[in-house]
């Protein structure tokens, strides 16, 4: 008889590693954010609209 085949696992659950590499993408945005990447990107944005 074959072992039945264990439930998906959830991707927000931060011990499977579809988990771990969410968290860590959101980490790298946070600290991007942070670090005046949002700022950047909103200069950006308004030079191309006036464009």
């Amino acid at each position: 008889m074959r072992s039945p085949v264990p439930p998906p696992r959830d991707p927000d659950d931060a011990d499977s590693p579809a988990g771990k590499k969410r968290a860590a993408v959101q980490d790298r945005v946070k600290k991007w954010r942070s670090g005046g990447g949002g700022e950047m990107r909103a200069e950006f944005e308004a030079s191309i609209a006036g464009k």
